[in-house]
């Protein structure tokens, strides 16, 4: 797990054009890091894709009991949840190795 948080942590750091301040744990399991990041990643886009899924496939009347919102807001909520399943490690740049 701790391996998780430090792979996440770097490709924030990355992303957000920061220092490299956490070179000394990538260096020392690069392999074993991109293995659970693609698992993290995995993850969180089954997560997304889920909800996104039930927000577009569910009729609006059920969803509406649930979510106080106007039905499209609800729609593009959906969609952008499973777009943002389907292309979350290319907008963040995480690489597995």
């Amino acid at each position: 797990m701790r391996n998780v948080i430090s792979s996440i942590m770097v490709a924030l750091d990355r992303f957000f054009g920061g220092e490299n301040r956490y070179r000394r744990n990538l260096d020392e399991g690069l392999a074993e890091q991109a293995n659970d990041l693609l698992f993290a990643q995995g993850l969180l886009a089954l997560i997304l894709l889920f909800a996104g899924g039930v927000k577009l496939v569910l009729p609006l009347g059920v969803l509406m009991e649930h979510i106080p919102v106007p039905d499209m807001l609800v729609r593009f909520i959906g969609v952008t949840e499973i777009l943002g399943a389907m292309f979350l490690a290319r907008l963040l740049r995480i690489r597995p190795a």
